[in-house]
This record gives C-alpha cells, sequence and structure tokens, in this order.
C-alpha cells in the first residue's frame, strides 16, 4: 500500500535541477521508479547586492548584474558618460574619474549637455582682444560663432593723433605719427598756409609757414593766417622802385619779428631843366594805429640816417620826410646853386615798441609831384 520510494532516504531532500546556477532550489521526489529533482528555476542572475545569488561561491558579487560593465557619469560637473559601472561591496559604483568636462568652443557638446552653448565654459569666451583693423588696441569681446572664437572688435582704426595718448596702443610708433604724419594737419583742418607740422609734448606745432605767410596769433588752429610782403630785412638789400614826375608810389606790408624791419629805396626822378621845381616827399600814410614807425637814410651802402638830426636808423623815427627846392639858379657851365638834391632814399618800417607782430599793415606812400 506505500508508494514507490516513499520510503527512500534521498526522497524529500533539497536538490539542484537543470538550470544555470547552483543552488538547491528544488526537492526529490520519486517518479516513474526514478528520482527526480522539482527544481524549476531556469537560472539565477548574480546581481550586485552583496549575496550569492547563483550560490556559486566562485563567481563574483554581481558579475551577472545587467548594470555591471555599463557606461555611466560619475560626481563631476558634466553630464558625460565618461565612466563603467562595477561591483563593489555589494553595491555598483561609476569609475568616472574626469572632475570636469570644459565646453570648450570647438562645436561640440563638450559638457553633454544640449542645453548649454558651445564653447559656453570656454577660458577665452568674454576675454578682451583685437580686431582685424588697423591698431593695436584689445577694444572687442571674445565669442564663440560656429564652432570658433571670433572677436567683436569693429574694423575700426584708431590713428595716432598728436594728443600725448598712445592712440594705436603700439608704443613704437610716435604720438601724432599716423597718417598724414604729423597728423596735425587733419587735427587742425582749419589751417592755412601751413608748410610743415610738429608733434611736441602731446601737442600740434607749425614749424614751417607756405612762402609769403606768417602765424602772427600763434594759434594753430587757423595756421599761417597772415599774408606777409616780400621786401628786404636789411638795408644792404633793399630794392629800388622809382618814382616818377608827377607819380606816386606806395610801399604796404607786415614787419614779420617784433625786431625787424622792411626796407625800400625809392628813386626820384630830377626835374628837366633849370627853375624847375623838385618837391620828393615819403609818409608813413598808415601807421597800423601807431605801431609802426618810419626812419629815412641813405641808400646802401651809407644807410646812414637823414633829414632832421642824426643817429642810427631808427633814433630819429618820422612820419614825413620831403625836400623843396624851387629850381635850379642859372651860373658859369649851368647853375651857380651848389645844395645837394636826394634823389634817392631807403625807407626803413619797424615795429615802433618792439612788440609782437600780428596781421596789421602799414603803408608808405612816395610822391614826386
Amino acid at each position: 500500500a506505500s508508494a514507490d520510494g516513499s520510503e527512500d532516504p534521498l526522497n524529500g531532500t533539497q536538490c539542484d535541477g537543470i538550470d544555470s546556477d547552483l543552488c538547491l532550489e528544488g526537492a526529490r521526489s520519486c517518479s516513474g521508479g526514478a528520482l527526480v529533482c522539482s527544481d524549476s528555476t531556469t537560472s539565477t542572475v548574480d546581481t550586485c547586492n552583496g549575496l550569492d545569488d547563483d550560490c556559486d561561491a566562485a563567481s563574483a558579487d554581481g558579475s551577472e548584474d545587467p548594470q555591471n560593465g555599463t557606461q555611466c557619469d560619475g560626481a563631476d560637473s558634466d553630464l558625460c558618460l565618461e565612466g563603467t559601472r562595477s561591483c563593489s561591496a555589494g553595491a555598483l559604483v561609476c569609475s568616472d574619474a574626469t572632475s570636469s568636462t570644459t565646453d570648450l568652443c570647438n562645436g561640440l557638446d563638450d559638457d553633454c549637455d544640449g542645453a548649454s552653448a558651445d564653447g559656453a565654459e570656454d577660458p577665452q569666451n568674454g576675454t578682451a582682444c583685437d580686431g582685424v583693423d588697423a591698431d593695436l588696441c584689445t577694444e572687442g569681446t571674445r565669442s564663440c560663432v560656429a564652432g570658433a572664437l571670433a572677436c567683436s572688435d569693429p574694423n575700426d582704426v584708431d590713428l595716432e593723433v598728436c594728443n600725448g595718448l598712445n592712440d594705436d596702443c603700439n608704443a613704437a610708433t610716435a604720438d601724432g605719427s599716423g597718417p598724414p604724419s604729423p597728423y596735425c594737419a587733419v587735427q587742425n583742418g582749419g589751417a592755412v598756409n601751413v608748410a610743415s607740422w610738429a608733434c611736441t609734448s602731446g601737442a600740434c606745432q607749425i614749424t614751417a609757414c607756405t612762402s609769403g605767410f606768417a602765424n602772427f596769433d600763434s594759434n594753430v588752429a587757423n595756421g599761417c593766417e597772415c599774408a606777409t610782403d616780400s621786401y628786404a630785412t636789411s638795408c644792404g638789400s633793399a630794392g629800388t622802385v622809382s618814382v616818377a614826375r608827377g607819380a606816386t608810389q606806395t610801399m604796404t606790408g607786415k614787419v614779420d619779428t617784433a625786431g625787424g624791419s622792411d626796407y625800400l629805396t625809392f628813386s626820384f626822378t630830377a626835374p628837366g631843366g633849370v627853375g624847375a621845381a623838385f618837391h620828393p616827399r615819403v609818409e608813413l600814410t598808415n601807421s597800423g594805429g601807431g605801431q609802426y614807425s618810419m626812419a629815412v637814410l641813405q641808400p646802401s651802402p651809407s644807410c646812414a640816417a637823414i633829414g632832421c638830426g642824426v643817429g642810427g636808423e631808427t633814433s630819429n623815427p618820422i612820419t614825413v620826410w620831403e625836400q623843396n627846392f624851387n629850381g635850379y639858379i642859372p651860373g658859369p657851365g649851368c647853375c651857380s646853386d651848389s645844395a645837394t638834391r636826394q634823389a634817392s632814399v631807403t625807407v626803413q618800417v619797424y615795429r615802433t615798441f618792439g612788440n609782437a607782430p600780428n596781421c596789421t599793415a602799414y603803408t608808405v606812400t612816395a610822391t614826386n609831384p
């Protein structure tokens, strides 16, 4: 009446079936005259949990865990899967040793964060830069554009003007050396008749005026504003103009320096016969409001003062010089009158008080009635 194998000592004992693990999860029973194992588990995965899930002490904990060996992101500041998971002390850990990934400007998502702009963390992003202009000034800012750092410095030109500053940020170029050199002609656009400029201690200076012009007011803004004359500046080099009978000649000009003078010789045509009147006259008809004085001299080479009194060229300033001869007196051979008739005089015009020049003119009028 007892079942076959009911008393078999192995009947009901633990057993491991035909699955892949080594765990005794089944029980033996007698079936058809043979002991069979009722273990229906097909496999036991050895997950990372500190347990010997597959009952095989030789296999490592978690060796069959599906997460073991997969990519992972560690505790760094990026979102990149640069690490690998492994089982350690019953827990999966990430081997990512990268502390951070800087999002450089290279067209790549270095930090694996699609929400952050390319190059957002590039150390050059936002720094000062010099663009493609002619200066060396870092007036622009770098930014990431299409995977490359670009400088926002506009294509302007910082010309080196005369102002005491290093406008082009290039210490090798002199102050005011920008084109034209020096740049004073552009800085002083209203300046006229200037032949050359210089930049000295950050200020423009006129070094030469165009011939026939002078900078009497010392103002660089209007340049060489005053037209001068071409009269000689010494008695020995004075030119000569003829004053015919019944004619008038004028001498109009400006003395260029405080201590200078203008010189011109007037040659009066003498009367043509006995008894003719001879009345040459020279007058300072415009003294420039008292700025100018006149002296009348013997022509070169004497250049001695004539007229009233004696002395040097400017010791006897006058406003009028004249002679009045009523004619020659007939005598043997021609004339018995031996008085000297001055037919030529050199006029010297100078600044009365040696004051600084201005553009006010003088006028000397010579007549030979």
